[in-house]
């Protein structure tokens, strides 16, 4: 696949996405980060997980947005968080999310299983 096509991918799918959410969601930014890191651009994948970071804090911790509870929302922006990172080469930042997860006692079998495809991802 050529630059051109790769960029014109990335757009499509950019696009699709913004096309299925009528309202921006912590989802709808995961979806976007992991775009990013797909095509290479660790930084703005990161500052897409920041923006649904921000959208997390205005959810009481108690309500359901789209089935999720806030705590599960969260789960999973860590876990893209430190995905991302893992695929950027910087592992060390990565086992430290993934730590940090780990302590708060999250959901350990995901964890672990996000953290194997992370280092497999990284080579």
């Amino acid at each position: 696949m050529s630059l051109d096509e790769a960029l014109r991918y990335e757009q499509e799918a950019i696009k699709a996405l913004r096309d299925r959410t009528n309202t921006r969601t912590p989802d709808y930014y995961y979806g976007l980060g992991m775009i990013h890191a797909q095509m290479g651009d660790y930084d703005q994948a990161l500052y897409e997980l920041g923006s649904a970071d921000s959208l997390l804090k205005h959810i009481p911790d108690d309500s359901y947005h789209y089935i999720d509870t806030k705590r599960n929302q969260e789960t999973r922006g860590r876990l893209s968080t430190a995905t991302i990172l893992a695929l950027a080469g910087d592992l060390n930042e990565a086992l430290v999310v993934y730590r940090d997860l780990y302590v708060r006692n999250l959901d350990a079998d995901s964890l672990k299983t996000s953290y194997r495809h992370a280092l497999l991802a990284s080579g």
